[in-house]
């Protein structure tokens, strides 16, 4: 038994999740699962045939009860993978519906996704690059830049990954002050924990013309 090679589970994830196409048109959504068989595997039934004969048939009962398992998979995986996905897909529901929100003003839906000790972290050594605790401060960072930027702050997604903890979004800032643009590709990775965002940590495409930007003078 100790030699019998198992079943090899595969993950793959591409973007997030397939049934997520209606609460996010445009983003793709999908995580699936695959098999790989040894074909190791083949030679166990000549094993179990000799157990057989060797008149061991509790152990011989063990073992194809073992082998149905990993061939068939154990249901407990099953489930356990099917609620991954569920969880993965709503996280990235939840987040995706934050940032439509955010397009549109409603800054008290998104609000409703955070827990109430958010930690919001924005790198850098602009005016903006602090840590923000809590729904209070980083409310005060929205005004901060919506204020900088004239309200020309723009965020356009263009791919959400997530996992039953986490979320990354890929998407492309955009803003303009004193007759400047500039537009930055971004990766906003979201901590989830019981269906709201713990914790927010952006990574920016180009650090240092970012805190240029936001430190300037009209």
């Amino acid at each position: 038994m100790t030699n019998m090679p198992d079943v090899v589970a595969v993950t793959s994830m591409k973007n997030v999740a397939s049934k997520m196409s209606a609460a996010c048109p445009g983003d793709k959504v999908v995580q699936q699962f695959g098999r790989v068989h040894s074909s190791r595997l083949d030679g166990v039934p000549m094993r179990v045939g000799s157990i057989i004969m060797g008149g061991h048939l509790h152990l011989a009962a063990a073992v194809l009860f073992g082998f149905g398992t990993i061939i068939c998979g154990s249901p407990s995986r099953a489930d356990t993978a099917t609620a991954e996905i569920a969880a993965a897909q709503a996280n990235a529901a939840l987040i995706k519906n934050a940032y439509d929100a955010f397009s549109r003003g409603d800054t008290q839906s998104v609000f409703a996704v955070f827990a109430e000790n958010i930690l919001w972290h924005v790198p850098g050594r602009g005016p903006l690059s602090r840590d923000y605790r809590g729904p209070a401060e980083v409310g005060g960072f929205f005004e901060h830049f919506m204020d900088l930027s004239e309200g020309t702050f723009r965020i356009q997604i263009d791919e959400i990954l997530a996992n039953p903890d986490r979320v990354v979004v890929l998407c492309t800032e955009t803003a303009r002050r004193g007759g400047r643009s500039w537009s930055s590709p971004q990766v906003h990775v979201w901590t989830m924990k019981d269906g709201r965002a713990t914790a927010f940590r952006e990574y920016e495409g180009d650090q240092q013309s970012e805190d240029e930007f936001w430190s300037m003078h009209p």
